[in-house]
């Protein structure tokens, strides 16, 4: 299954964070596998896309960061799923 998290950094965490970043220390657990990851410009926070199966795995790898970070995840669908989905409502609705 694919997931989006939003990251955010804790008031006064940015230094221990670019640091704990740069040093690589925190590996993705395996059965986690991370598809894309992106940087807010201003340096606030990010959004990460993943996919797992797992949601033992995925909170284990959230709490190797979650003392800087602010993460929140949420399950998310391709168009093509999202379309089949919004057909089978649109049927009811007629």
């Amino acid at each position: 299954m694919k997931f989006v998290s939003t990251w955010f950094l804790r008031p006064t965490a940015h230094r221990a964070a670019v640091e704990r970043f740069l040093t690589g220390d925190v590996k993705a657990p395996e059965g986690f596998k991370t598809l894309g990851r992106w940087h807010y410009t201003d340096g606030s926070g990010g959004v990460h896309i993943f996919e797992c199966d797992d949601a033992q795995i995925m909170a284990q790898f959230a709490a190797e960061w979650n003392d800087l970070l602010e993460i929140v995840t949420r399950p998310v669908v391709d168009d093509a799923q999202a379309g089949a989905a919004m057909a089978k409502t649109a049927q009811k609705l007629k």
